[in-house]
């Protein structure tokens, strides 16, 4: 089933399957498709490397049209899933499925000042609520009007309240779509603080520089 020499595999023809499921996986990218998949997926895969074994025994060579169907349809069901699983936002663990009252989160690119605001992305790591912590995931988009923000690095840890939104869409048809673009790096929410409304609880070289956060809470009004 498996061809003796490339030139019987030409790239090409492994990957356009494989692209195929990636486009339907952008489009039906929802996590009801992540169980069905690798139901579909497990089978496929013990199919396809039992007939390898057996290929000559069952004399395969016959319909050598099975292999080929077979190993594009592995690479359709592969690159859905791979979709399916990309998107952060299909995590039980995502910080929107988490109700609290604040995020910890860390610093996950380099603080950029511009026209008096300080923005970044952050990891968020866990949620606040009732005094617990509860670990989450998920990417966020950070804007700070606060001149302190100036002293922020990469990799600093941050406890922040828990509001945040979705990013807004275009305006107008021709405008940039920011949403997308941000979408395509795993970002979906973003968060506008103002003076005062973050704490920093590790620097990027793990130093701890406030032990007991929750006890700030009032700063964070």
């Amino acid at each position: 089933m498996i061809a003796g020499h490339k030139g019987e595999v030409p790239f090409f023809v492994l990957i356009v399957p494989f692209l195929a499921g990636i486009v339907l996986g952008v489009y039906f990218n929802s996590p009801v498709f992540a169980t069905p998949l690798w139901i579909l997926l497990c089978p496929l895969t013990t199919a396809f490397v039992l007939l390898n074994l057996f290929y000559r025994r069952l004399s395969l060579y016959r319909m050598r049209w099975t292999g080929g169907a077979l190993m594009h349809l592995l690479l359709f069901v592969s690159g859905w899933l791979i979709t399916v699983n990309y998107n952060e936002l299909n995590d039980l663990h995502h910080f929107s499925k988490s109700p609290a009252r604040y995020l910890v989160v860390k610093i996950s690119s380099e603080p950029v000042a511009k026209g008096g605001l300080i923005r970044f992305t952050a990891d968020a790591e866990k949620s606040v609520s009732n005094q617990t912590m509860s670990p989450v995931s998920g990417n966020l988009l950070v804007t700070v009007k606060d001149s302190a923000a100036k002293a922020l690095y990469y990799g600093d840890e941050l406890l922040i309240p828990a509001r945040y939104g979705p990013v807004a869409p275009p305006a107008n048809p021709a405008e940039f779509n920011y949403k997308k673009y941000l979408a395509n790096q795993n970002i979906h929410y973003q968060a506008f603080l103002q003076h005062g409304q973050f704490v920093l609880l590790n620097t990027n070289t793990g130093n701890p520089v406030i032990a007991y956060a929750l006890k700030l809470r009032q700063r964070l009004v």
